[in-house]
């Protein structure tokens, strides 16, 4: 259904996107990344940004620890540059 949406209102979706302009787009939930990537395509344009894909926050199965390790980690792989001392600082914390 989300899909559908996206594609029935790809152009509303993309001028949104580029009037926010964000240097980052965190899309929480599996398959989020994908239809943004499909809106760009169906704008004829290339993704310019970087898209994190992570479980959504009241995904029940992961500790809020490891929610926060697996976005650093994820955030690092993307050259996102991160606050080493906030990173250290969650990485630490059990």
């Amino acid at each position: 259904i989300l899909k559908n949406y996206a594609i029935d209102y790809h152009k509303k979706i993309f001028s949104e996107i580029e009037i926010i302009n964000p240097k980052l787009i965190v899309c929480c939930g599996k398959g989020l990344k994908e239809i943004i990537e499909t809106v760009y395509k169906l704008n004829d344009k290339q993704m310019n940004r970087q898209i994190i894909e992570i479980y959504h926050p009241s995904y029940y199965f992961i500790k809020e620890n490891n929610y926060y390790k697996l976005f650093i980690k994820k955030a690092q792989n993307i050259n996102w540059v991160c606050n080493d001392k906030e990173v250290r600082h969650i990485l630490n914390k059990s």
